[in-house]
């Protein structure tokens, strides 16, 4: 071979420098600069180009808002609001440009959270940023390991109404947990608060929902349980725009299971927003039995609500046989004792 192609064969064999890091805006700035210029000066690099390189990228924009805070406290400005004004600029900054994938890289690249994480995750005034991002991006590794962080403090209070605390099966149970036992020492006309967060939380997926109406339906029978049923309801009432799922799961998880007659005939009425002479007939005849079926699976809201309305509703055409019936279902639903523990 000639000389030239032994040039071309020991160029291809040496490694090429790679300066990158170093001519980013600010580099000298960036924690990592250090470690970037060793590995230069490792590969080959002259300190004159790495001086070069840091001089040539800097900016100064640290120094620019050091200077900017000078100016106003110059003007009076107390400390607080100057780093409020910068937090607020930096939570607007940092939304409008976060990049998941980006973070996502540094997040595996570095094997571990990075410390400026523990850093916002620590503070209250950085981490309702974090939520927002996470609502935003459901995916991203970083945020997903940062809803968990939170949740290992013990803030499952404010991890609450996210989606993303749904993700991660050991978040969500000290997150529903929290929630249940926050709406079990509160008023039930001080519900609507936590109400809303559950249904966020709980009807993120049929797993999460079936999951948690699972638990909720085994509170509702233990001693003393019986707010847990109107719990049930309202979550039920969380995915009523989600098609038929929801009543499904909810028959699977009642007693309507051993009564195929009376939940085939709720289902009916539920489904046609109304009532009808044949579910309404048979409905009274497993009612006036002996030993009738429990109270309970005619005690759904919507159940009681399409009673109420439609015997006595003038638009509707209504036999009398038929609307004394439906009054006759209404009464037993509202008045004979049921299963309510004392």
């Amino acid at each position: 071979p000639s000389m030239m192609e032994d040039a071309r064969m020991v160029d291809q064999h040496e490694p090429r420098l790679d300066g990158s890091a170093l001519q980013t805006p600010d580099s000298i700035m960036e924690i990592g600069v250090g470690k970037a210029m060793k590995e230069y000066i490792a590969q080959g690099g002259m300190p004159e180009d790495i001086v070069k390189f840091l001089s040539e990228s800097y900016r100064g924009y640290g120094q620019m808002c050091n200077l900017i805070c000078t100016w106003m406290r110059t003007m009076d400005i107390q400390d607080t609001s100057i780093n409020e004004i910068i937090e607020n600029e930096l939570r607007h900054l940092i939304t409008e440009r976060f990049d998941p994938k980006r973070a996502d890289s540094i997040f595996v690249s570095s094997q571990g959270a990075p410390a400026w994480l523990d850093v916002l995750i620590t503070q209250p005034v950085w981490r309702p940023m974090l939520y927002r991002l996470s609502e935003e991006y459901p995916n991203c590794l970083l945020l997903n390991f940062a809803i968990q962080r939170v949740s290992d403090l013990g803030l499952q209070g404010e991890i609450a109404s996210l989606a993303t605390a749904s993700t991660y099966l050991t978040v969500f149970n000290r997150v529903l947990v929290d929630q249940l036992e926050l709406i079990r020492n509160t008023e039930e006309a001080a519900w609507a608060g936590a109400i809303s967060d559950l249904q966020k939380m709980c009807c993120h997926s049929q797993h999460t929902y079936l999951y948690a109406q699972s638990l909720i339906h085994a509170l509702a029978n233990q001693p003393h349980g019986y707010p847990f049923k109107r719990l049930a309801q309202e979550l039920e009432g969380g995915i009523k725009d989600k098609g038929p799922v929801a009543r499904r799961l909810s028959a699977l998880l009642s007693e309507a299971g051993s009564h195929a007659v009376v939940a085939s005939s709720v289902a009916s009425i539920r489904n046609m927003d109304g009532t009808n002479t044949g579910d309404t007939l048979r409905l009274f005849s497993e009612y006036s039995k002996p030993d009738p079926p429990p109270v309970s699976l005619l005690r759904h809201p919507d159940v009681v609500a399409i009673f109420v309305r439609d015997p006595f509703n003038p638009l509707k055409a209504v036999h009398p046989p038929h609307r004394a019936k439906s009054v006759e279902v209404l009464a037993y639903a509202v008045s004979v004792p049921g299963d309510r523990c004392p």
